[in-house]
């Protein structure tokens, strides 16, 4: 686990201890796990909970699909679950590795099929650019997705050789943008510190 001052980590292993997920929490947020969320007959790492704010209930997710899993399988849970939240009317963030590359919309029928669901179920694709490039490929495989309507939201991807995939963000603001990039830029660059520094940590206890 890494530790970051101020915050809850939680975390859950998939079904064949490969790797895992996990989310970090505000100390000063309340939050249940939502186990009725899980992503069922797939062995992905899935994680939902549910927090309280200003008398508002949203869901939080993040997921792992395996490049090897079943597609349909997949995407029939998830589209089923992001129903679910709809129904109950509560406002959700999703992101994660999902290893469907969404690049290939309009050329491959599955994934064109996959992103229409989503928007036909009022949800938002956040990040609209590739996230990882190298010399054999381009891929777009780590997403957030929401249904977040009331005010505007600034996400995109981070330039940082942090892993393999470009870290990405989104974050809901009431502040004119211009003023949240100057927040942003600052706060990103103490963020990509902190983490190179526990990555260099690790590699020097093991």
């Amino acid at each position: 686990m890494l530790f970051c001052k101020g915050y809850k980590f939680i975390l859950v292993v998939t079904h064949k201890n490969a790797g895992g997920v996990g989310i970090y929490v505000r100390n000063c947020i309340d939050f249940i796990i939502l186990n009725k969320l899980q992503i069922k007959n797939c062995d992905c790492g899935t994680l939902w909970i549910e927090m309280k704010l200003n008398d508002e209930k949203y869901a939080g997710g993040v997921i792992h699909r395996h490049p090897d899993h079943n597609f349909k399988t997949f995407s029939e849970e998830l589209f089923r679950i992001l129903h679910e939240l709809n129904g109950i009317k509560y406002t959700y963030f999703v992101c994660g590795d999902f290893n469907i590359n969404l690049m290939h919309y309009s050329k491959v029928k599955r994934v064109t099929d996959y992103v229409d669901v989503l928007q036909s179920l009022s949800c938002k694709l956040l990040i609209e650019k590739t996230d990882r490039i190298t010399k054999h490929s381009i891929t777009h495989i780590i997403h957030i997705y929401t249904n977040y309507v009331k005010s505007s939201i600034v996400s995109g991807i981070i330039i940082d050789d942090l892993s393999d995939n470009l870290p990405i963000f989104a974050i809901s603001i009431k502040t004119a943008p211009q003023k949240v990039y100057s927040i942003l830029k600052e706060k990103l660059k103490k963020l990509m510190t902190s983490m190179e520094n526990i990555l260099l940590l690790i590699y020097n206890l093991s």
